[in-house]
């Protein structure tokens, strides 16, 4: 995050703002549907239903764009972070005396990883922590869109997704004691440690 910021702190901002957007539009695009379709039942005046057209047509518009400028903007910080993470990298191996390193095969492993993985880590928690953001946006939204209309289906809705959460929860719980090995017998603990937990 630290590398994106340096790099070009104003498109980091916009990517940022842009993909929680899309986090909304779903909420804004429920919700005006909603106002169309009551004003059109209640006879609502005219005008009032074409601003509420509008902007649903605008809010479709952006649904359709913003992902594609989130992409652009994905591509150009992604650029930019691998060049940055490049020029330091290779910074660093001016500091190295002779080519014996370079010589040793293990050494050039760890230095293809190294390059691979300033390219990507920082994308992966820069879209993880987005993603989620996103996601808190999105539930947030429908959930108090539900709450106003019905506090009782609120209750509901989110009492029947307990379950799902629950099973979620106890899958990732058994698949971390199988990688520390507490569900493997005693023979196989040592292959299921190196198949789940590589060093």
């Amino acid at each position: 995050m630290r590398s994106r910021a340096k790099t070009s702190p104003g498109r980091l901002a916009v990517y940022c703002l842009l993909t929680l957007t899309t986090g909304a539009l779903p909420v804004v695009v429920a919700w005006l549907t909603k106002l169309v379709l009551d004003g059109v039942v209640g006879s609502a005046p005219l005008i009032i239903l074409v601003w509420l057209g509008l902007g649903l047509a605008v809010a479709g518009v952006l649904a359709r764009v913003t992902p594609q400028l989130i992409q652009f903007l994905r591509s150009e910080l992604e650029r930019q972070v691998a060049l940055l993470a490049t020029d330091r990298l290779f910074v660093a191996l001016e500091g190295f005396v002779g080519l014996a390193r370079f010589e040793d095969p293990h050494f050039l492993d760890r230095l293809r990883l190294a390059q691979q993985a300033s390219m990507r880590t920082v994308q992966q928690a820069v879209d993880g922590m987005l993603g989620v953001g996103r996601a808190v946006i999105t539930v947030g939204g429908f959930a108090a869109s539900l709450w106003v209309i019905s506090p009782v289906m609120t209750a509901v809705v989110l009492a029947s997704g307990a379950p799902g959460l629950l099973a979620r929860r106890s899958r990732f719980l058994g698949a971390k004691r199988t990688c520390s090995g507490k569900s493997s017998p005693p023979s196989a603990a040592s292959s299921s440690m190196r198949s789940c937990c590589p060093a």
